[in-house]
């Protein structure tokens, strides 16, 4: 049996984690909008651009990660969140 800290199951821990899963497609429009490289996006926002990587790859990011990188490409956060129907 795997470790399950808290006796969380995965699923529960990913609910209380301070990271977050943004649309990938989204970003990458975003991007592409503002002609924008993931390097100019990684300076214009503050964060390293592994984070960016991550983002355009649909890996997790820490929120305040993602709040930054919102902010540099002019929207909110929840604009590159995943809709529940898609």
């Amino acid at each position: 049996m795997k470790y399950k800290p808290n006796g969380l199951t995965r699923t529960e821990v990913s609910k209380v984690s301070k990271s977050i899963v943004v649309d990938r497609v989204k970003v990458i429009a975003q991007m592409a909008r503002l002609d924008i490289t993931g390097e100019e996006l990684a300076q214009k926002a503050g964060v390293g651009r592994s984070s960016i990587i991550k983002m355009r790859k649909g890996q997790a990011v820490w929120r305040t990660t993602a709040q930054h990188v919102a902010r540099a490409l002019g929207v909110d956060v929840a604009d590159l969140l995943e809709s529940k129907g898609e």
